[in-house]
């Protein structure tokens, strides 16, 4: 099992504590996987494309950022060609989450 897990930067002193728990083996996180002069993107795709479970770290900073959104839709793609990548919301706050992220997505969880 590898968990890409998406957030917002706001939120990552929150989202290292859940990294440094899992273990750098099992999961993914820009910090450790994305060094000075790689391509960001490039790296996104391939954490995404390896991950068998997208963690999204959903608040109120996450839900105002284009990089999880970016990574979000790079997920569902993956979802909806191959279904080889689940996806599970972790709500940090009481923001809102859009009607296509219900909390107990069907068949993807």
């Amino acid at each position: 099992m590898k968990l890409f897990l998406s957030h917002s930067s706001i939120d990552k002193p929150v989202v290292t504590q859940v990294w440094e728990r899992l273990g750098p083996f099992c999961s993914w996180i820009d910090q450790a996987e994305i060094d000075v002069g790689d391509i960001i993107l490039e790296k996104i795709t391939e954490g995404i494309e390896q991950a068998t479970h997208f963690i999204l770290f959903w608040s109120k900073s996450s839900a105002q950022s284009n990089w999880v959104k970016l990574e979000l839709h790079m997920a569902f793609i993956r979802y909806v060609e191959d279904s080889g990548c689940k996806l599970k919301v972790v709500c940090l706050d009481d923001t809102e989450l859009p009607l296509y992220l219900p909390l107990k997505p069907r068949n993807w969880i």
